[in-house]
């Protein structure tokens, strides 16, 4: 294992954000490197967890059992000061094994984890087709709703043209002429789709699902949807 590289992987932690992540990071260890996803201490409470060839570490979002997320300011601060300091703390240890983390691919949602020290970064930024108003979310077009969310949302651009590298969440051929101009103005790699490799390519042999869940589903068999 000292020999592989390791890259170290930190989605924002809700479901939406982790899958994508997760697909990418068992790429990544179909590949022979040595992959850790790290999530936090509130996430982990709920988790569901199959992914067998990517690591799971957990750190400290600085919040307690029992304690509810809530989009504002104080709240998103708390977590940007608490898991970067316990995220700093578990590269160093990772730092002194016999395998320390080379690279670190982040989600955009936390663009101060460019700060931490190690090599590579991550942004996620994909691109969308011309949208009205109302076609964005709640705390977009009606701002007074969520600040804390519109203000995540807007400084997760303060900082990307430092990254490395910015990785996109789409394929080329999808959106060639939007990748073409991008690749153009910053160092872009296409990553997607990153969905479970049955519904791609299946080179995965035992990737038939996203594999880390924080919720249960509900199982249900045909005839109950049939009513």
């Amino acid at each position: 294992m000292g020999s592989r590289t390791h890259v170290m992987v930190i989605p924002f932690p809700v479901q939406g954000h982790i899958n994508p992540m997760l697909q990418f990071a068992k790429r990544l260890a179909f590949k022979g490197i040595s992959v850790t996803l790290v999530t936090t201490t509130s996430a982990s409470k709920s988790m569901q967890v199959q992914a067998s060839s990517v690591r799971i570490e957990v750190i400290s979002d600085g919040f307690n059992e029992g304690d509810k997320a809530d989009p504002s300011d104080v709240y998103l601060e708390r977590f940007k000061v608490a898991v970067s300091q316990s995220l700093g703390e578990l590269i160093e240890k990772q730092n002194s094994s016999g395998c320390p983390p080379k690279v670190l691919v982040y989600d955009s949602a936390m663009p101060w984890a460019l700060d931490i020290p190690i090599v590579d970064s991550m942004v996620s930024l994909p691109s969308m087709p011309l949208l009205t108003t109302n076609d964005l979310p709640s705390f977009v077009y009606d701002m007074g709703t969520y600040p804390g969310l519109l203000n995540l949302v807007l400084k997760q651009f303060s900082n990307f043209e430092k990254a490395d590298w910015i990785l996109y969440n789409t394929f080329d051929k999808l959106e060639e002429k939007v990748v073409n101009w991008m690749a153009s103005q910053w160092p872009i790699k296409t990553i997607g789709p990153t969905i479970p490799s049955m519904y791609l390519d299946k080179r995965l042999t035992d990737d038939k699902d996203y594999g880390l869940s924080l919720f249960k589903p509900d199982a249900c068999s045909l005839h109950e949807l049939a009513g």
